[in-house]
């Protein structure tokens, strides 16, 4: 298990991925993907957490996993929106399609 940065100040969250808690701020889930991805060599499955309603969430996903993907990190990834899931599997293959 790997022991990540929370979005809460003075807490830490740990689970199989590492990265969960890390909630909807942008920079930290992708300088801590960055960070554990440097130290590790495993799969790493991304996503940022509540990143929100349709419109912000997907601003939010397409900036983080986008700049995560582009790096070359990330092996599955997740979006994360309030509303249809339908609409998270749609984001999620756009983030990809504009990556190719």
């Amino acid at each position: 298990m790997v022991e990540a940065i929370s979005s809460t100040p003075g807490s830490t969250a740990s689970n199989s991925s590492g990265l969960c808690g890390l909630g909807s701020d942008v920079r930290r889930t992708v300088a801590a993907y960055r960070l554990l991805s440097a130290q590790v060599d495993y799969p790493l499955h991304i996503g940022v957490t509540e990143a929100g309603t349709t419109w912000s969430g997907t601003i939010k996903s397409a900036v983080g996993l986008g700049a995560l993907l582009y790096d070359g990190i990330g092996d599955t990834l997740r979006v994360s929106l309030t509303g249809d899931p339908v609409e998270e599997v749609r984001v999620g293959w756009e983030i990809l399609k504009s990556l190719e």
